[in-house]
């Protein structure tokens, strides 16, 4: 997102990714017409188990709330979950069903605002061997409270 005669770097949110799969085998970026649209994420290996990466500048100080809509494509641990890291600190998210869910939220306190200094949110698989190296994510809602 980026503010009207925004340059590059002036973003507001970007989200990244090295874990989307492009493939013909797999399923291409999202298109136009599917609702809603899925991104297909897969770890390919060991290393880095990051699914998507977000990086915000905060408009105001306040709290956040950080919904992922993604599911675990895998056949795994039913009650399985993903991991979010905020800056250097790693937190579980509260699924919406108790298992198998396919929302997931966190709550941020964003504190004094900085213009200049970039928040980073990282999707996580879950614990090795346990789920969430392959997903599917339909969306990420970025909402303030107060």
């Amino acid at each position: 997102m980026y503010p009207k005669a925004a340059e590059y770097g002036t973003f507001q949110l970007r989200l990244t990714s090295h874990s989307t799969v492009l493939d013909p085998p797999g399923r291409p970026l999202p298109h136009a017409g599917q609702n809603p649209p899925l991104l297909e994420l897969d770890l390919w290996g060991e290393g880095d188990n990051r699914l998507i990466t977000i990086e915000a500048r905060w408009p105001q100080p306040g709290a956040y709330l950080v919904t992922f809509f993604v599911r675990s494509r895998e056949v795994s641990d039913p009650a399985a979950k993903p991991r979010v890291r905020v800056d250097n600190e790693t937190l579980t998210p509260a699924p919406n069903t108790p298992t198998n869910g396919d929302r997931w939220t966190i709550l941020l306190a964003v504190g004094e605002v900085d213009p200049t200094k970039l928040a980073t949110l990282s999707l996580l698989s879950s614990q090795p061997g346990s789920g969430f190296s392959r997903c599917c994510l339909s969306k990420v809602v970025i909402s303030r409270l107060y």
